[in-house]
């Protein structure tokens, strides 16, 4: 009887020592043969356009969105974004970061490497909203935000709105340059009312330009 105690015992202990995946089932997994299987096409039907775009609708924009991208992960992690709806179910945040992850590629073959290339900030909507209105400004100044009254959405509503406090003869003396640069009361509010950074010397400077140009 203790014969067969012993060989049961036996066969349930080597059973345990056996590894869980065969060695052939690691074969191709390292980085040399990691190719990107997330692109910006499904990002974009899965999560920007149900998600976002009905307040930021320069995120159809894939370069936005690549540049905003940890800054997006960040406001939707913490339940911050999207505004006023429910937060981002788990396995869409988790397609997020998967993407990140994996470069944030455009699409399977991206025939233009310049697309990660930063360009520098010029007096132009397309520059100012990417780099400046959305990171700085876009979050209380929407449809759905603290200041909706002036709406930096796009182009067309942000001047609208902003038409009374700009002065074309003179950009620098314009009213919204004076609040941008207010020492008591900027904008971006200060703490505790924003975290948000103030703008730069050099970006208000860009935004006067722009003014200049008659908003390009």
């Amino acid at each position: 009887m203790q014969f067969f105690y012993w060989v049961i015992l036996f066969l349930f202990s080597a059973c345990s020592l056996e590894p869980r995946h065969s060695p052939s089932q690691f074969e191709n997994t390292s980085s040399e043969s990691f190719k990107a299987t997330i692109f910006f096409d499904e990002i974009k039907e899965k999560i920007i356009n149900p998600h976002c775009l009905i307040c930021h609708s320069n995120y159809s924009n894939y370069q936005t969105v690549k540049f905003h991208l940890p800054a997006i992960i960040n406001s939707v992690a913490s339940k911050r974004m999207p505004l006023n709806a429910p937060p981002l179910p788990e396995d869409l945040l988790d397609l997020l970061e998967a993407w990140l992850d994996e470069g944030a590629p455009l699409e399977k073959n991206e025939p233009d490497e310049s697309q990660d290339i930063i360009q520098p900030l010029n007096p132009t909507w397309d520059s100012l909203s990417l780099y400046v209105f959305e990171p700085k400004c876009f979050v209380c100044h929407n449809p759905k935000g603290e200041a909706p009254w002036v709406d930096f959405s796009n182009r067309s509503t942000m001047i609208k709105t902003l038409i009374e406090h700009i002065n074309f003869s003179q950009p620098e003396n314009s009213n919204l340059i004076h609040r941008l640069k207010d020492s008591e009361e900027p904008m971006p509010p200060l703490p505790p009312f924003s975290n948000l950074p103030q703008l730069t010397e050099d970006e208000i400077n860009v935004v006067v330009e722009w003014i200049n140009r008659g908003l390009p």
